[in-house]
């Protein structure tokens, strides 16, 4: 072969080789569908390739969070309105008992008692609905948000001879907005003096200078706590309340009672639960008869510290004087045990969204959205007065029954706001979860109809090669037999 027929094939040939490496890529490509397939290849692609991974990794984790936060919600939402729907049955069986049955059958009413019976049953399984082994309402807390072995006894409403309802305190309590006091929590304790018409107030334990009601029938106790009278007060009345802050930072005012309280010592368990409690006041004798659920007990008399003990760790206090005609009503119901919040909906940037709301918000009425009202306390006494067959006590549970409902339906109001702000955001991540996806597949994935032409080119490049290769080793062989 010539020197110059060699050289050309050896640069042929080299030229193949090359071409070869281009084919084996482009069907590597081909099968691969990867553009790269080696970090060598394109070290920047390989990098966006791992930024794109990461964010949308997280982007993934962050929408399975707000999809299970998504079903907390839809299912609480679901729970909430069952109870709803409960309550709105025990305000038509308010109705329906009520003065109308004044004259009916005892036994009537009593059978009727087994409907709260069953009704305050599903508000406690609802209470204590687990989603994933996780408290749908515990507020964080793993352990069931209401349990037998955690009781409360209900603030002690008071029915007096002049009264034509149950007055849960005869007055108000409130902050101003804007102000928090110093040295909360605050146990705040009015006295009245018919004689001087005057309130002694004592804030944890100090005694305040005797005053009087202002223009507005208010008694300022400073930095934004007021006193406000609503019923009439009579000589000895003690007026009671504790001021704190709710899981929002707000100052709030709890546990409102006047002139008797109850309790209940941690770690019993009594029999029977709920307890529907009445104790009424005999003025011929001094002494106090109490019925618990329908059951009367004999008649009995304060102790030297003004005191009921009603067996099973419940007790009766009276603060004040009780008057010819008084009656008083509690409730021993289980107590909330869960955590102030519920677990937070993690989203974009670090951020959080409040989740579900928790038990203690939508039956004890704690909290910012809160009313005060305990809803298995309003559907205990309904069962309590069914027990004892008093069509007047049953008509005065309309109005708890009522504050009950309507506490349920603002909590409804908050989970569906909750729960179109958690729907927003998983659209949100939807969305970016798609773009990223795409930029991901456009920066290493190859495009199909490049690969095709790119084959065909490359395939047609080797083509010629071949045949000018085959055209040399035909003119060397040409010249050798010459």
């Amino acid at each position: 072969m010539r020197v110059t027929h060699s050289l050309m094939f050896k640069t042929g040939a080299q030229a193949m080789q090359l071409q070869q490496q281009d084919l084996l890529k482009v069907q590597e490509q081909s099968v691969s569908g990867q553009r790269v397939n080696r970090p060598s290849e394109d070290p920047s692609a390989v990098y966006r390739h791992m930024i794109f991974s990461a964010d949308l990794s997280g982007m993934q984790s962050l929408k399975k969070t707000t999809q299970f936060a998504t079903e907390r919600l839809a299912l609480g939402d679901s729970h909430l309105g069952q109870i709803h729907d409960t309550l709105l049955n025990a305000q038509d069986l308010v109705l329906q008992m009520g003065e109308s049955m004044q004259d009916g059958n005892p036994s009537i009413m009593q059978a009727q008692a087994q409907l709260p019976t069953a009704w305050y049953q599903d508000i406690l399984r609802s209470a204590n609905t687990q989603l994933d082994e996780v408290p749908l309402f515990g507020g964080g807390k793993s352990r069931i948000p209401f349990d037998s072995t955690s009781l409360v006894a209900t603030p002690v409403r008071t029915k007096s001879t002049d009264k034509s309802r149950l007055s849960d305190a005869g007055f108000e309590a409130g902050t101003t907005v804007g102000t928090t006091p110093t040295g909360l929590p605050w146990d705040v304790k009015i006295s009245y003096a018919s004689a001087t018409n005057q309130y002694t107030a004592t804030v944890n334990g100090v005694a305040q200078a005797a005053a009087s009601l202002n223009a507005s029938n208010e008694l300022d106790l400073g930095q934004g706590v007021k006193f406000k009278i609503v019923d009439p007060p009579q000589d000895g009345d003690l007026f009671a309340f504790t001021g704190g802050t709710n899981p929002m930072g707000t100052p709030e005012i709890q546990n409102v009672y006047r002139n008797a309280t109850a309790s209940v010592t941690a770690g019993s368990a009594p029999s029977d639960l709920p307890w529907s409690v009445q104790v009424k006041y005999l003025a011929a004798t001094g002494e106090y008869e109490v019925n618990i659920n329908g059951v009367d007990r004999p008649p009995a008399s304060l102790d030297a510290n003004k005191q009921l003990d009603l067996g099973s760790g419940v007790k009766f206090t009276l603060n004040g004087t009780a008057r010819t005609g008084d009656v008083y009503y509690f409730e021993v119901v289980p107590k909330y045990q869960g955590g102030t919040e519920d677990r937070p909906v993690r989203v974009q940037q670090g951020g959080t969204l409040p989740g579900n709301v928790t038990g203690q918000e939508f039956l004890e009425g704690k909290g910012q959205y809160g009313r005060n009202a305990n809803i298995l306390g309003a559907v205990t006494a309904l069962r309590g007065a069914l027990l004892r067959a008093d069509p007047k006590e049953v008509a005065l549970q309309l109005s708890r029954i009522q504050e009950a409902r309507a506490q349920i339906s603002d909590l409804q109001g908050v989970t569906g706001v909750r729960s179109a702000q958690v729907n927003a955001v998983t659209t949100t991540l939807e969305s970016n979860e798609a773009t990223l996806t795409k930029l991901k597949a456009d920066n290493v994935e190859a495009d199909v109809m490049d690969v095709v032409s790119e084959m065909q080119q490359v395939s047609q490049a080797l083509q010629v090669m071949t045949a000018t290769q085959r055209q040399i080793l035909n003119n060397s062989l040409i010249d050798f037999i010459r």
